[in-house]
């Protein structure tokens, strides 16, 4: 039974290893302080961004022009998208051809043309204390 409990043991501590979370900052500039929710959905792979299935999600008050979130993440590539819910009804409002009415965040993006898809917009998650500076989308 001691044979078969060292690989094992082995094999566990060895894939904990490579699934180190790293822990990082994700700051959002461009806020409007005090006008509704943030909502910001992290996606850690491209089919995950093309089905919109967040990796992690989260919901924050507006409270300031530059709202940071610690995050906890496994080494790997992600994309931050978020939008600020103005008016309080819980949705990305968007107006003709899809243009959103209500403040958008992506990383990544470089302000020129169509945002693009997951390759585009990513960022790599790597070490400790890194700084995912995400600013507003203008259009």
């Amino acid at each position: 039974m001691r044979r078969a409990v060292i690989p094992w043991l082995l094999k566990s501590t060895a894939a904990g290893a490579f699934a180190m979370d790293r822990h990082s900052t994700i700051e959002l500039r461009g806020v409007a302080a005090g006008d509704g929710k943030v909502y910001v959905a992290l996606y850690d792979s491209e089919p995950a961004y093309k089905n919109d299935e967040p990796f992690k999600g989260f919901v924050l008050d507006a409270t300031s022009a530059t709202i940071r979130i610690d995050v906890s993440l496994p080494e790997g590539q992600y994309i931050v998208s978020a939008f600020q819910d103005a008016n309080g009804n819980g949705k990305l409002d968007l107006g003709i051809f899809g243009i959103p009415k209500e403040p958008i965040w992506l990383s990544g993006y470089d302000g020129k043309g169509i945002p693009g898809g997951f390759e585009k917009l990513k960022f790599r998650i790597d070490r400790d204390d890194q700084a995912i500076i995400v600013n507003k989308v203008a259009f």
